[in-house]
């Protein structure tokens, strides 16, 4: 992977992949993605989970799951979501009927 000084490149140059969502039209960005841009990190390593939000989303999921009626479906793994146009949401966990 090569070096990118960031300082010298625009938000236009900057990969679609290391979004994570856009809120107003702006771009929203995976936490440390100076990284990628240095060449320190991978995408995968940038937009991984941490054990602590695995956890509880795994705790959440099987309450969600027992507790639910079979006409709803919960959906996971940050489901990409448009609310409205310049608008996208990753949303952990989704509960849709």
């Amino acid at each position: 992977m090569q070096a990118i000084e960031y300082t010298d490149i625009s938000y236009a140059e900057i990969p679609e992949v290391l979004i994570y969502e856009i809120s107003e039209g702006k771009a929203v960005y995976y936490r440390d993605y100076k990284d990628y841009l240095r060449g320190e990190k991978s995408p995968e390593e940038l937009m991984g989970s941490s054990y602590l939000q695995v956890f509880v989303i795994m705790k959440i999921m099987k309450h969600l799951l027992i507790h639910l009626p079979d006409t709803y479906h919960v959906f996971t793994n940050e489901l990409g979501v448009i609310v409205k146009e310049g608008c996208r949401r990753s949303i952990d966990i989704a509960v849709y009927s």
